[in-house]
């Protein structure tokens, strides 16, 4: 920035002039004006920073942003946890494309529980794989028919693949089945990562919790010694 410099006048102090003087019409000796200069718009020269506290700084903040982020991450798992609760829904992360365009690759599928009897050729159905049940599938219905026995029997297919699955899905007409209801794209991306964050963060902010508090508690200590 550049400065301008002014200038102003500091009057000093008048000299005693005895009143006998005066009346006598003895010229007042002068009066002294002192110039002085400011340069306005200088900044005072401010002490640094010792890069000790520099550093110290810099892990406070960077502890806070991580504290806010982990705290982001708890509020949104409490506030889908509790939806889900309260609702009766739940969600299911996509990690295939076998329901693509309908549904993209990482998004998250929102279910309700819904009787079996209620269930459409065209709705999308959460399952427990039949050929292994650790896995979770997200198909379309292709198919639907009651048996004899008064079961229901579910053909599915994904929307990508060109057949119907190898598989048939056989229910009760008094059981329950998980229909998708919303589809929310990248959703499912997004909580695997936070899920990751939270996984580093959580240990992370602990250790640096420690450690801070082990140095106050040493810095408290030498000042009650000194």
């Amino acid at each position: 920035m550049t400065t301008t410099a002014s200038s102003f006048y500091i009057l000093g102090a008048p000299a005693t002039v005895p009143a006998a003087a005066v009346a006598a019409a003895t010229p007042v000796p002068a009066v002294r004006l002192v110039r002085s200069t400011v340069a306005f718009g200088a900044s005072l020269p401010v002490a640094a920073p010792s890069p000790g506290r520099g550093v110290a700084g810099a892990v406070r903040h960077g502890a806070n942003l991580a504290a806010a982020a982990l705290a982001a991450v708890l509020v949104l798992f409490m506030s889908a946890t509790a939806f889900g609760v309260i609702t009766r829904h739940h969600s299911e992360q996509v990690i295939t494309g076998s329901m693509v365009p309908t549904i993209p690759i990482g998004s998250l599928v929102i279910t309700e529980k819904v009787g079996v009897s209620s269930l459409h050729q065209g709705d999308i159905l959460v399952f427990a794989k039949p050929t292994n049940a650790t896995e979770v599938v997200v198909h379309r219905i292709a198919q639907i028919s009651t048996a004899s026995d008064g079961s229901v029997q579910i053909h599915t297919k994904g929307d990508a693949n060109r057949v119907q699955d190898p598989w048939v899905i056989t229910q009760s007409s008094h059981g329950l089945a998980d229909r998708a209801t919303y589809i929310v794209p990248a959703a499912g991306t997004a909580i695997a990562v936070g899920r990751s964050v939270l996984v580093v963060l959580l240990p992370s902010l602990l250790i640096v919790g420690l450690v801070a508090w082990a140095r106050r508690q040493f810095l408290s200590m030498v000042r009650s010694e000194d």
